[in-house]
Protein backbone atom coordinates (compact mmCIF):
# COMPACT_ATOMS: atom_id res chain seq x y z
CA UNK A 1 0.00 0.00 0.00
CA UNK A 2 1.53 3.25 -1.08
CA UNK A 3 1.76 6.04 2.11
CA UNK A 4 2.49 9.84 2.04
CA UNK A 5 4.47 11.08 4.93
CA UNK A 6 2.41 13.77 7.01
CA UNK A 7 3.23 15.84 9.87
CA UNK A 8 1.13 16.76 12.69
CA UNK A 9 1.09 20.02 14.77
CA UNK A 10 -0.62 19.44 17.70
CA UNK A 11 -1.10 22.80 19.65
CA UNK A 12 -1.14 22.68 23.66
CA UNK A 13 -2.00 25.87 25.57
CA UNK A 14 -4.26 26.59 28.79
CA UNK A 15 -6.58 29.94 29.86
CA UNK A 16 -5.22 31.87 32.48
CA UNK A 17 -7.70 34.01 33.85
CA UNK A 18 -7.46 36.59 36.65
CA UNK A 19 -9.10 39.83 38.35
CA UNK A 20 -7.70 42.97 37.46
CA UNK A 21 -6.77 43.37 41.16
CA UNK A 22 -5.29 39.93 41.69
CA UNK A 23 -1.77 39.88 40.69
CA UNK A 24 -0.85 37.90 37.74
CA UNK A 25 0.90 34.60 37.65
CA UNK A 26 3.58 33.35 35.60
CA UNK A 27 2.98 34.14 32.24
CA UNK A 28 2.57 31.07 29.80
CA UNK A 29 5.25 30.48 27.38
CA UNK A 30 5.00 28.38 24.29
CA UNK A 31 7.23 25.35 23.69
CA UNK A 32 7.36 22.96 20.40
CA UNK A 33 9.20 19.78 19.97
CA UNK A 34 8.47 16.18 18.10
CA UNK A 35 6.32 14.20 20.34
CA UNK A 36 4.98 10.39 19.44
CA UNK A 37 3.47 6.61 21.44
CA UNK A 38 4.69 3.59 19.36
CA UNK A 39 3.66 0.12 20.51
CA UNK A 40 6.05 -1.90 18.94
CA UNK A 41 6.61 -6.06 19.46
CA UNK A 42 9.93 -8.49 18.62
CA UNK A 43 12.19 -10.12 19.91
CA UNK A 44 15.18 -9.36 22.71
CA UNK A 45 17.84 -12.29 21.87
CA UNK A 46 15.55 -14.84 21.52
CA UNK A 47 12.71 -13.79 23.81
CA UNK A 48 9.70 -12.49 22.81
CA UNK A 49 8.56 -8.62 24.33
CA UNK A 50 6.38 -5.76 23.80
CA UNK A 51 7.21 -2.40 24.11
CA UNK A 52 5.55 0.63 24.74
CA UNK A 53 7.85 3.87 23.70
CA UNK A 54 7.16 7.91 24.08
CA UNK A 55 9.32 10.30 22.48
CA UNK A 56 8.81 14.05 24.10
CA UNK A 57 11.59 16.45 21.97
CA UNK A 58 14.73 14.26 22.77
CA UNK A 59 13.74 12.25 25.16
CA UNK A 60 12.43 8.86 25.14
CA UNK A 61 11.07 6.77 27.95
CA UNK A 62 9.29 3.64 27.45
CA UNK A 63 7.81 0.25 29.48
CA UNK A 64 8.31 -3.37 27.97
CA UNK A 65 7.68 -6.72 28.96
CA UNK A 66 8.27 -9.97 27.74
CA UNK A 67 5.78 -11.96 26.40
CA UNK A 68 2.89 -13.51 27.27
CA UNK A 69 2.36 -10.00 29.56
CA UNK A 70 0.16 -10.52 32.61
CA UNK A 71 -3.22 -8.73 32.54
CA UNK A 72 -2.21 -5.59 34.23
CA UNK A 73 1.03 -5.22 31.95
CA UNK A 74 -1.06 -5.21 28.55
CA UNK A 75 -3.50 -3.23 29.73
CA UNK A 76 -0.65 -0.49 30.90
CA UNK A 77 0.99 -0.90 27.40
CA UNK A 78 -2.65 -0.79 25.64
CA UNK A 79 -3.97 2.29 27.01
CA UNK A 80 -1.21 4.63 28.47
CA UNK A 81 -2.56 4.15 31.73
CA UNK A 82 -1.67 2.56 35.13
CA UNK A 83 -3.14 -0.59 35.84
CA UNK A 84 -2.60 -2.01 39.35
CA UNK A 85 0.73 -3.43 39.69
CA UNK A 86 2.56 -4.34 36.82
CA UNK A 87 5.01 -6.01 38.27
CA UNK A 88 6.22 -7.58 34.94
CA UNK A 89 6.99 -4.10 33.53
CA UNK A 90 10.84 -2.80 32.94
CA UNK A 91 11.38 0.70 32.01
CA UNK A 92 13.28 2.33 29.64
CA UNK A 93 14.72 6.45 30.12
CA UNK A 94 17.22 7.80 27.48
CA UNK A 95 17.85 10.55 25.08
CA UNK A 96 18.33 10.66 21.54
CA UNK A 97 21.60 11.44 20.00
CA UNK A 98 21.62 15.26 19.09
CA UNK A 99 23.44 14.61 16.03
CA UNK A 100 21.56 11.88 14.80
CA UNK A 101 18.37 11.79 16.07
CA UNK A 102 17.32 8.15 15.07
CA UNK A 103 19.91 6.45 17.30
CA UNK A 104 19.76 6.82 21.62
CA UNK A 105 21.24 4.73 24.53
CA UNK A 106 18.61 3.91 27.10
CA UNK A 107 19.22 2.68 30.71
CA UNK A 108 16.95 -0.27 31.90
CA UNK A 109 15.70 -0.96 35.12
CA UNK A 110 12.11 -2.59 37.20
CA UNK A 111 9.22 -0.37 37.09
CA UNK A 112 7.28 -1.91 40.08
CA UNK A 113 10.02 -4.20 42.16
CA UNK A 114 11.71 -2.77 45.78
CA UNK A 115 14.79 -2.64 43.71
CA UNK A 116 14.75 -0.57 41.00
CA UNK A 117 18.76 -0.53 40.31
CA UNK A 118 20.16 -0.41 36.89
CA UNK A 119 19.76 -3.85 34.69
CA UNK A 120 21.38 -3.18 31.49
CA UNK A 121 21.26 -0.65 28.38
CA UNK A 122 19.45 -0.35 25.20
CA UNK A 123 21.96 1.10 22.07
CA UNK A 124 18.98 1.32 19.45
CA UNK A 125 18.53 2.72 16.13
CA UNK A 126 14.85 3.68 15.26
CA UNK A 127 13.39 3.92 11.92
CA UNK A 128 9.74 3.93 10.35
CA UNK A 129 9.82 0.33 10.39
CA UNK A 130 10.53 -0.08 14.49
CA UNK A 131 13.87 -0.71 16.34
CA UNK A 132 16.99 -2.34 15.85
CA UNK A 133 19.73 -2.79 18.81
CA UNK A 134 21.78 -4.36 21.17
CA UNK A 135 20.60 -4.70 24.82
CA UNK A 136 24.15 -4.73 27.33
CA UNK A 137 24.08 -6.12 30.93
CA UNK A 138 25.72 -3.84 33.38
CA UNK A 139 29.10 -5.17 33.11
CA UNK A 140 29.48 -5.70 29.51
CA UNK A 141 29.93 -9.49 29.57
CA UNK A 142 26.61 -10.13 27.60
CA UNK A 143 24.96 -8.57 24.63
CA UNK A 144 21.91 -9.60 23.34
CA UNK A 145 20.00 -7.97 19.38
CA UNK A 146 17.06 -6.20 19.50
CA UNK A 147 14.35 -6.79 16.67
CA UNK A 148 11.24 -4.29 16.90
CA UNK A 149 8.59 -3.67 14.32
CA UNK A 150 5.14 -1.34 14.45
CA UNK A 151 2.08 -2.25 12.78
CA UNK A 152 1.81 -0.31 9.62
CA UNK A 153 -0.55 2.11 10.35
CA UNK A 154 1.64 3.71 13.40
CA UNK A 155 4.45 4.52 10.46
CA UNK A 156 3.52 7.44 7.96
CA UNK A 157 3.27 10.20 10.61
CA UNK A 158 5.10 12.19 13.00
CA UNK A 159 3.80 14.27 15.39
CA UNK A 160 5.32 17.78 16.78
CA UNK A 161 3.46 19.19 20.02
CA UNK A 162 3.42 23.03 20.37
CA UNK A 163 2.59 23.41 24.51
CA UNK A 164 2.16 26.72 25.99
CA UNK A 165 2.79 26.39 29.76
CA UNK A 166 3.76 28.26 32.86
CA UNK A 167 6.38 25.71 33.81
CA UNK A 168 9.70 24.55 31.92
CA UNK A 169 9.57 21.18 30.37
CA UNK A 170 11.65 19.56 32.27
CA UNK A 171 9.69 20.41 35.59
CA UNK A 172 8.22 17.02 35.78
CA UNK A 173 4.26 17.31 36.17
CA UNK A 174 2.82 20.43 34.13
CA UNK A 175 -0.84 20.27 35.36
CA UNK A 176 -1.76 23.52 33.71
CA UNK A 177 -0.51 22.41 30.00
CA UNK A 178 -3.78 20.91 27.56
CA UNK A 179 -3.96 20.22 23.90
CA UNK A 180 -6.63 22.41 21.94
CA UNK A 181 -5.83 21.14 18.24
CA UNK A 182 -4.11 18.95 16.11
CA UNK A 183 -2.50 20.95 13.19
CA UNK A 184 -1.65 18.56 10.20
CA UNK A 185 0.59 18.99 7.54
CA UNK A 186 1.32 17.91 4.03
CA UNK A 187 4.82 16.74 3.10
CA UNK A 188 5.46 19.89 1.11
CA UNK A 189 5.07 21.80 4.76
CA UNK A 190 1.86 22.84 3.52
CA UNK A 191 -1.26 22.95 6.23
CA UNK A 192 -3.80 20.54 5.25
CA UNK A 193 -6.47 20.37 7.98
CA UNK A 194 -6.75 21.47 11.60
CA UNK A 195 -8.25 19.46 14.55
CA UNK A 196 -9.78 20.76 17.36
CA UNK A 197 -8.98 19.33 20.63
CA UNK A 198 -9.39 18.93 24.20
CA UNK A 199 -6.99 17.04 26.33
CA UNK A 200 -5.54 17.34 29.61
CA UNK A 201 -3.69 14.71 31.81
CA UNK A 202 -2.82 14.74 35.54
CA UNK A 203 0.86 15.06 35.37
CA UNK A 204 1.93 16.57 31.75
CA UNK A 205 -0.09 15.62 28.86
CA UNK A 206 -1.04 12.63 26.54
CA UNK A 207 0.73 11.84 23.10
CA UNK A 208 -1.09 11.31 19.93
CA UNK A 209 -1.09 7.78 18.70
CA UNK A 210 -1.86 6.01 15.66
CA UNK A 211 -3.51 3.37 15.42
CA UNK A 212 -5.38 0.92 12.97
CA UNK A 213 -9.25 1.97 14.23
CA UNK A 214 -11.49 0.40 11.85
CA UNK A 215 -8.98 -2.42 10.44
CA UNK A 216 -8.74 -1.02 6.94
CA UNK A 217 -4.59 -1.04 7.07
CA UNK A 218 -4.85 3.21 7.24
CA UNK A 219 -3.39 4.81 10.03
CA UNK A 220 -6.13 6.33 12.36
CA UNK A 221 -5.75 8.56 15.10
CA UNK A 222 -6.34 8.83 19.53
CA UNK A 223 -5.62 11.43 21.99
CA UNK A 224 -5.85 10.71 25.85
CA UNK A 225 -7.79 12.46 28.18
CA UNK A 226 -8.38 12.22 31.64
CA UNK A 227 -10.80 13.92 33.77
CA UNK A 228 -9.51 16.20 36.90
CA UNK A 229 -12.33 14.96 38.77
CA UNK A 230 -12.66 11.64 38.44
CA UNK A 231 -8.95 10.45 37.13
CA UNK A 232 -10.48 8.66 34.41
CA UNK A 233 -9.01 8.14 31.03
CA UNK A 234 -11.10 8.22 27.73
CA UNK A 235 -9.90 8.58 24.51
CA UNK A 236 -10.95 10.99 21.20
CA UNK A 237 -10.73 9.37 17.85
CA UNK A 238 -10.46 10.54 14.05
CA UNK A 239 -10.76 8.06 11.46
CA UNK A 240 -8.13 8.82 8.59
CA UNK A 241 -9.78 8.44 4.70
CA UNK A 242 -7.44 7.93 1.95
CA UNK A 243 -9.16 9.22 -0.16
CA UNK A 244 -9.36 12.64 0.63
CA UNK A 245 -6.31 11.89 2.89
CA UNK A 246 -7.49 13.51 5.53
CA UNK A 247 -8.85 12.85 9.46
CA UNK A 248 -12.39 13.00 10.60
CA UNK A 249 -14.16 12.67 14.10
CA UNK A 250 -15.10 8.93 14.37
CA UNK A 251 -18.61 7.85 14.99
CA UNK A 252 -20.37 8.87 18.62
CA UNK A 253 -20.41 5.13 19.26
CA UNK A 254 -17.14 5.32 19.34
CA UNK A 255 -16.26 8.33 21.44
CA UNK A 256 -18.61 7.41 24.26
CA UNK A 257 -16.86 4.18 24.20
CA UNK A 258 -14.17 4.22 27.53
CA UNK A 259 -10.98 2.36 26.68
CA UNK A 260 -11.66 0.27 23.93
CA UNK A 261 -9.47 -2.62 22.97
CA UNK A 262 -9.04 -3.52 19.49
CA UNK A 263 -8.53 -7.06 18.21
CA UNK A 264 -7.34 -6.30 14.36
CA UNK A 265 -6.82 -10.02 13.89
CA UNK A 266 -10.71 -10.90 14.47
CA UNK A 267 -11.43 -7.51 13.17
CA UNK A 268 -13.44 -6.64 16.40
CA UNK A 269 -13.23 -3.99 19.16
CA UNK A 270 -14.65 -4.72 22.87
CA UNK A 271 -15.22 -3.37 25.86
CA UNK A 272 -15.30 -3.99 30.08
CA UNK A 273 -18.07 -2.32 31.35
CA UNK A 274 -19.50 -1.73 35.66
CA UNK A 275 -22.93 -0.09 35.68
CA UNK A 276 -23.91 1.41 39.13
CA UNK A 277 -25.09 -1.97 40.45
CA UNK A 278 -21.15 -3.02 40.27
CA UNK A 279 -22.27 -5.48 38.10
CA UNK A 280 -19.77 -6.10 35.09
CA UNK A 281 -19.57 -6.97 31.69
CA UNK A 282 -18.16 -6.53 27.87
CA UNK A 283 -19.29 -5.58 25.10
CA UNK A 284 -17.87 -6.20 21.31
CA UNK A 285 -18.69 -4.76 17.75
CA UNK A 286 -18.14 -5.10 14.30
CA UNK A 287 -17.36 -2.21 11.73
CA UNK A 288 -20.21 -2.29 9.28
CA UNK A 289 -19.46 0.55 6.91
CA UNK A 290 -18.80 3.75 9.32
CA UNK A 291 -21.06 2.32 11.90
CA UNK A 292 -20.31 -0.19 15.04
CA UNK A 293 -22.68 -2.82 15.10
CA UNK A 294 -23.01 -4.91 18.41
CA UNK A 295 -21.93 -8.73 18.09
CA UNK A 296 -21.87 -10.19 21.65
CA UNK A 297 -22.52 -9.01 25.30
CA UNK A 298 -22.30 -10.31 28.49
CA UNK A 299 -22.68 -9.45 31.84
CA UNK A 300 -21.44 -11.06 35.26
CA UNK A 301 -23.50 -13.29 37.61
CA UNK A 302 -23.35 -15.23 40.19
CA UNK A 303 -24.63 -18.91 40.47
CA UNK A 304 -26.04 -20.46 43.83
CA UNK A 305 -24.34 -23.24 44.60
CA UNK A 306 -25.25 -25.92 47.51
CA UNK A 307 -21.47 -27.19 48.80
CA UNK A 308 -20.57 -29.11 52.08
CA UNK A 309 -20.20 -25.48 53.25
CA UNK A 310 -23.50 -24.68 52.60
CA UNK A 311 -24.99 -22.53 50.35
CA UNK A 312 -22.91 -20.06 47.83
CA UNK A 313 -22.81 -17.35 45.93
CA UNK A 314 -20.58 -17.68 43.18
CA UNK A 315 -19.42 -15.03 40.47
CA UNK A 316 -18.91 -15.74 37.32
CA UNK A 317 -16.95 -13.11 35.15
CA UNK A 318 -16.54 -13.09 31.57
CA UNK A 319 -13.21 -12.82 29.20
CA UNK A 320 -12.55 -11.58 25.95
CA UNK A 321 -11.28 -14.74 23.38
CA UNK A 322 -10.40 -14.29 19.79
CA UNK A 323 -13.83 -12.37 19.14
CA UNK A 324 -16.45 -13.88 21.54
CA UNK A 325 -17.01 -13.81 25.40
CA UNK A 326 -16.14 -16.63 27.76
CA UNK A 327 -17.17 -17.34 31.37
CA UNK A 328 -14.92 -17.44 33.51
CA UNK A 329 -15.95 -20.64 35.62
CA UNK A 330 -18.43 -21.99 33.58
CA UNK A 331 -19.54 -25.92 33.99
CA UNK A 332 -16.93 -28.04 32.74
CA UNK A 333 -18.07 -31.05 30.62
CA UNK A 334 -17.21 -34.44 33.16
CA UNK A 335 -17.82 -37.50 31.78
CA UNK A 336 -20.05 -36.57 29.28
CA UNK A 337 -22.51 -34.27 31.46
CA UNK A 338 -22.27 -30.81 32.72
CA UNK A 339 -21.18 -30.06 36.38
CA UNK A 340 -20.48 -27.58 38.60
CA UNK A 341 -17.60 -26.79 40.98
CA UNK A 342 -17.02 -23.41 42.67
CA UNK A 343 -13.18 -24.98 43.17
CA UNK A 344 -12.87 -24.20 39.74
CA UNK A 345 -13.05 -20.66 39.88
CA UNK A 346 -10.61 -18.43 40.86
CA UNK A 347 -10.06 -17.54 44.69
CA UNK A 348 -12.84 -15.91 46.27
CA UNK A 349 -15.44 -15.85 43.85
CA UNK A 350 -17.95 -17.86 46.24
CA UNK A 351 -19.25 -16.46 49.13
CA UNK A 352 -22.07 -17.05 51.85
CA UNK A 353 -23.39 -13.71 51.09
CA UNK A 354 -26.62 -13.04 49.32
CA UNK A 355 -25.65 -10.88 46.27
CA UNK A 356 -26.26 -6.94 46.84
CA UNK A 357 -28.91 -6.58 44.40
CA UNK A 358 -30.96 -9.29 43.06
CA UNK A 359 -29.82 -8.33 39.04
CA UNK A 360 -26.98 -10.27 39.68
CA UNK A 361 -28.31 -13.49 40.69
CA UNK A 362 -29.23 -16.20 38.00
CA UNK A 363 -29.49 -19.62 37.30
CA UNK A 364 -28.51 -20.75 34.03
CA UNK A 365 -29.47 -24.28 32.53
CA UNK A 366 -26.58 -25.49 30.22
CA UNK A 367 -26.31 -27.97 27.72
CA UNK A 368 -23.42 -29.37 25.68
CA UNK A 369 -22.28 -27.51 22.06
CA UNK A 370 -19.79 -28.83 20.11
CA UNK A 371 -18.39 -30.03 23.25
CA UNK A 372 -18.45 -27.19 25.01
CA UNK A 373 -20.93 -25.38 28.09
CA UNK A 374 -23.45 -23.33 26.42
CA UNK A 375 -26.35 -21.33 27.92
CA UNK A 376 -29.80 -23.39 26.95
CA UNK A 377 -32.09 -21.10 29.14
CA UNK A 378 -32.38 -18.99 32.34
CA UNK A 379 -34.74 -19.72 35.17
CA UNK A 380 -36.74 -17.41 36.63
CA UNK A 381 -36.69 -15.87 40.73
CA UNK A 382 -39.55 -15.87 42.16
CA UNK A 383 -40.66 -14.19 46.03
CA UNK A 384 -43.03 -16.06 48.52
CA UNK A 385 -45.10 -15.06 51.42
CA UNK A 386 -42.96 -16.51 54.27
CA UNK A 387 -43.95 -15.51 58.07
CA UNK A 388 -41.36 -14.81 59.95
CA UNK A 389 -40.58 -14.01 63.63
CA UNK A 390 -40.27 -10.18 62.36
CA UNK A 391 -43.28 -10.82 60.60
CA UNK A 392 -44.72 -11.54 56.82
CA UNK A 393 -41.66 -11.14 54.45
CA UNK A 394 -40.90 -12.00 50.34
CA UNK A 395 -38.22 -14.18 50.07
CA UNK A 396 -36.91 -15.53 46.64
CA UNK A 397 -37.34 -19.04 45.76
CA UNK A 398 -34.13 -19.44 43.71
CA UNK A 399 -32.90 -22.39 41.51
CA UNK A 400 -29.70 -23.93 43.06
CA UNK A 401 -27.16 -26.18 41.78
CA UNK A 402 -26.53 -29.07 43.97
CA UNK A 403 -25.09 -32.19 43.38
CA UNK A 404 -25.12 -32.17 39.68
CA UNK A 405 -29.03 -30.86 39.84
CA UNK A 406 -31.24 -27.92 39.84
CA UNK A 407 -33.63 -27.46 42.78
CA UNK A 408 -35.88 -25.02 44.27
CA UNK A 409 -34.78 -22.95 47.39
CA UNK A 410 -36.52 -20.63 49.07
CA UNK A 411 -33.45 -18.33 50.75
CA UNK A 412 -34.35 -16.90 54.34
CA UNK A 413 -32.17 -14.31 55.41
CA UNK A 414 -32.88 -10.59 56.50
CA UNK A 415 -30.31 -9.74 53.27
CA UNK A 416 -32.85 -11.73 50.59
CA UNK A 417 -36.26 -10.98 51.81
CA UNK A 418 -38.70 -8.18 51.50
CA UNK A 419 -41.18 -6.89 53.82
CA UNK A 420 -43.22 -5.27 51.04
CA UNK A 421 -43.55 -7.11 47.51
Amino acid sequence: MATRVYSLLAAVGCMLLASPSVAQGPQPRRFEFPAWSRLLSGTLGDRQIELRLFREGNTLTGRYCFSPCNADAETELETETEAGDPADLLALTGNLNGSRNNTAVLDERPLNRADTSETGTWTITLSNNGITGQWRNLDGSQTLPIALTQPPAQQPFLFLLQIQTTQPLNAGCREDSSITAIRVYNPNGQLQQTLPAASQNICGYFAPELIDLNFDGWPDLRLGHTDPETTLTSYHYWLFNPATRRFADAPAALQDIVTPQFDAEQQRLWYSWVDAHDVSGITVYRWDGNSLIQTDNARSFVVPVRTEDGLLYCHIWQVYESGRIRDIGAPQDEQGRISFSPHALPPQSCTPDFPATLAQLEMRVWTLRDGQPATARTLPIAREPIDTPQGLRFCPNIAVFSNGALVREVVISDEACWAEY
